[in-house]
């Protein structure tokens, strides 16, 4: 069961007020510091002289950054980002406008560079509640360097429309950036599934042979005459058609939904396949 402490923590990043709000019962104020402990602990603060954030990165909302930033890795290997895009990136400018944030007071063990490397979206929400100077584009470099050119414009638009809160507490800024980030780049690998599908289905098996050489030419084969919509496909459709014994049928076409090209389904006792 999920403690009040860690609904409206992990669940519900509320504030103060907006616990009084939604919980008025009595012994509310020893609620509170039950969650201000429970956020304390896991708290990390970064401070640049006049500016100072804190972000309490509890296990829930840690992981979530961290899927976040699987999925931004899946977008990069998808679309090969970081090699399309490393010649529009400038390595000298980056490194002279984080030195000016690394020149001034920086109260934390993890350094600037360190941090953008390890967890990239803290360190894009920190940089834009630094609210620096418009020549100062360091977020639209990082976003450079990360090989997120193609959806800059969609994070910059949730960077600028983030929740606008002077308080020290800043994990609910990162939070919704998350949330709203994770939506879209899961919207742009969607597209970008269907469009690779599309392609597939259009390709002869010359072709499939010679860009995924890793498969045996009797998975290619069967692939390329038993891609219809609609279509449910078995381990002995396999058999039958590349005359093979069962586990190299299985293991084929399990090799397959590997790659993305089948969708496994279990329909009874037994396994199906289709696009």
């Amino acid at each position: 069961m999920v403690s009040l402490k860690e609904k409206y923590t992990d669940l519900y990043y509320v504030d103060q007020a907006e616990l009084y709000e939604q919980l008025p019962v009595s012994g509310i104020d020893a609620i509170w510091e039950e969650i201000c402990h429970y956020r304390r602990m896991f708290q990390v603060t970064y401070q640049f002289n006049a500016y100072r954030f804190t972000y309490s990165l509890t296990p829930a909302i840690y992981q979530s950054m961290i899927d976040t930033e699987r999925s931004l890795r899946c977008y990069q290997l998808a679309f090969k980002a970081m090699n399309m895009n490393s010649a529009l990136f400038d390595d000298k400018q980056y490194i002279y406008l984080l030195s000016e944030l690394i020149d001034s007071r920086f109260c934390d063990t993890i350094s600037l560079n360190q941090l953008a490397t390890t967890h990239p979206l803290l360190f894009c929400v920190l940089i834009h509640g630094l609210k620096l100077k418009e020549e100062n584009n360091l977020v639209e470099l990082c976003l450079n360097r990360w090989g997120l050119n193609a959806i800059q414009e969609e994070i910059k638009e949730i960077l600028n429309h983030l929740p606008n809160r002077n308080e020290l507490d800043q994990t609910i800024i990162l939070i919704t950036f998350l949330k709203r980030l994770k939506g879209v780049i899961n919207e742009v690998m969607l597209q970008a599934k269907l469009q690779r599908s599309n392609a597939l289905l259009n390709e002869c098996y010359e072709s499939l042979i010679y860009t995924y050489p890793m498969l045996a030419p009797h998975s290619i084969d069967f692939f390329v005459k038993h891609r219809e919509w609609g279509y449910y496909y078995s381990v002995n459709d396999y058999i039958k058609a590349e005359n093979c014994s069962y586990e190299t049928a299985r293991s084929a076409l399990n090799e397959l939904v590997s790659l993305g090209w089948y969708k496994k389904i279990k329909v009874g006792k037994k396994f199906v396949y289709c696009l």
